[in-house]
């Protein structure tokens, strides 16, 4: 909303820099992270291999 005294309104620069600022401080649910080990492919990488050798 505009202020009533033009000389106290923001600018667009200033008033770009406060919204990003204000959407930097939010604090947004963090996901959770877990070992690099747990992810499928990790797994899938830690299954050994059969080789043809080995049939």
């Amino acid at each position: 909303m505009l202020h009533v005294d033009p000389h106290q309104r923001l600018t667009a620069a200033q008033g770009a820099m406060a919204a990003t600022y204000s959407a930097l401080n939010l604090n947004p649910m963090s996901p959770v992270l877990e070992p690099v080990g747990r992810s499928t492919l990790a797994q899938r990488r830690g299954v050994k291999k059969i080789t043809s050798t080995a049939l």
